[in-house]
């Protein structure tokens, strides 16, 4: 009880202090005020029980002239219960999630795979999406899976994730190519009234698959969802039926084999590498911290390390960068350049990979004025990742890579835009430099090579960003793009390869 409600100590002198009042106000008090009170008090009460009694008949269905109910419990205005309303519905009450794949209605069911189908027709991020050059052949319904976040009443959370084969003809190379995937799609509102709403959907995982030229969210072999989705909630059935799936080598009821991790670096698609630096990229420019006076200049691949256990069977892909920096800590700037990787457990052969489960690195390096994630080389990173998965096969592709910073970054002459190139250094350039000499000038630009190798070389360089088609080029000309000392360097670099042309020929 607050100070200000307190009761006084001494109550009978309270109350006596005060003179005692006149007869005439006494008399207002009784035949005036009391009535009005009472009066009061009977309208409220009148009031409050018309309230209650109407809530009643909500309640029972009742309305106030007799006829039919405004609404119903549970939904409001429930398709299910309302044929003439088509909208979608708000949930008012909790209602029961579906415990059984049985318990699912035919017209649930069918409302669950229009709607996946339509979801995967619109290529959201559920599926990737596909290239246009990738035509859906097959869209197969192989069963549904049953999970839950809780296994106890009232809490019990239930989603049903429909299962589909796909066959897609690949026509991103030079010739078709038949490709097959698994997909699923969970829905994770459907009841036991017979109710069900699609308008929400979640994933079994984040695993994607990673083809020569495209990616899309989905799984090589059917038995990976379950084991997927196990990792994140209980899975309560499971009814995909293998004898489902149809033919897609000319074998019937054909699959691709089951996921394995990659036991190598040989095993470690280009496009996997691709995703898996993208990711770790993210991860660092969103949560490793760096003085406020320190700035990234640039974040390098170097190379990627696997770990791979025979008894567990189960492998680790490490990436990793080294990291250039501006330090402005000290009373003038310092370059600064350290190593950091990141590894992803999830990576496996025929290029499935899910970047969603990784292991980050736990040392740090300090400098004069700060402290950071990282080592101060390569092979401290090497020596690193050994003493984490002490026991484990090892591999790593880091020695194609430890030439000095020229090569790391791609460059035969990093200083090309702004430096001439001295006549006898371009001479003594073998024939396949000279060619990347004369090439990293568009690269610098943006340039998009039509020549599939070149552009598969220079995307391995964080540098390199895709923005300028030859066609685009070609419209504006050289001088939209290069500087006064890049067109004298390829002036002279071009002079010494039609020298060696004509000697040659």
């Amino acid at each position: 009880m607050s100070d200000n409600l307190k009761k006084p100590k001494n109550i009978d002198s309270q109350l006596f202090s005060e003179p005692r009042m006149p007869n005439f106000r006494l008399k207002t008090i009784l035949f005036v005020v009391v009535p009005i009170v009472v009066i009061a008090g009977i309208v409220i009460t009148i009031i409050v029980a018309n309230t209650v009694f109407a809530n009643k008949d909500k309640k029972s269905g009742k309305t106030g002239n007799g006829g039919t109910p405004e609404t119903t419990v549970g939904y409001v205005n429930d398709p299910v219960n309302d044929p003439n309303n088509t909208s979608e519905t708000t949930l008012t009450t909790a209602q029961k999630h579906v415990t059984s794949i049985d318990m699912i209605t035919d017209e649930q069911m069918k409302k669950l795979q229009d709607a996946a189908e339509a979801y995967f027709k619109e290529g959201d991020y559920v599926i990737g999406p596909l290239p246009k050059d990738v035509t859906v052949d097959t869209f197969n319904y192989i069963g549904p899976i049953l999970a839950c976040w809780e296994t106890e009443p009232p809490e019990f959370l239930s989603i049903v994730f429909l299962n589909y084969q796909v066959i897609v003809t690949d026509n991103t190379g030079e010739e078709p190519v038949k490709r097959q995937f698994f997909w699923s799609v969970g829905y994770s509102e459907v009841f036991q009234d017979g109710y069900a709403d699609t308008s929400g959907v979640t994933t079994a995982s984040s695993a994607f698959l990673h083809f020569d030229n495209w990616s899309v969210r989905g799984f090589l072999h059917y038995t990976s969802i379950e084991r997927d989705i196990a990792r994140d909630i209980k899975v309560l059935e499971n009814k995909i039926d293998p004898s489902k799936i149809v033919s897609f080598d000319g074998e019937t009821g054909s699959v691709n084999t089951p996921r394995k991790p990659v036991l190598n670096t040989d095993a470690v698609s280009e496009e996997q590498i691709k995703a898996m630096r993208k990711a770790a990229k993210e991860w660092y420019e969103d949560f490793v911290e760096l003085d406020q006076n320190v700035h990234v200049d640039s974040f390098d691949y170097v190379g990627i390390a696997v770990v791979h256990s025979y008894e567990l069977d189960e492998s680790t892909v490490y990436t990793v960068f080294e990291v250039k920096v501006t330090d402005a800590t000290e009373k003038e700037p310092v370059q600064r350049s350290f190593n950091w990787y990141m590894g992803f457990v999830d990576v496996y052969e025929n290029g499935e990979l899910d970047t969603s489960h990784f292991q980050l690195m736990e040392l740090s390096i300090g400098f004069p004025n700060w402290t950071t994630d990282g080592v101060a080389t390569v092979e401290e990173a090497r020596r690193a990742i050994l003493d984490g998965n002490f026991g484990y096969e090892y591999t790593d592709n880091f020695d194609g890579f430890m030439a000095g910073p020229e090569k790391l970054r791609g460059f035969i002459f990093p200083k090309s835009d702004v430096e001439l190139i001295p006549e006898d250094v371009i001479k003594a350039l073998s024939d396949e430099e000279l060619r990347a000499a004369i090439n990293e000038i568009w690269a610098r630009h943006g340039y998009i090579f039509k020549n599939q190798e070149l552009l598969e070389y220079y995307r391995q360089f964080d540098w390199y960003e895709e923005k300028i088609t030859k066609e685009e080029w070609d419209k504006m000309g050289d001088a939209a793009f290069l500087n006064d000392v890049e067109k004298k360097n390829v002036d002279l670099m071009v002079k010494e390869r039609e020298e060696r042309r004509k000697a040659a020929s």
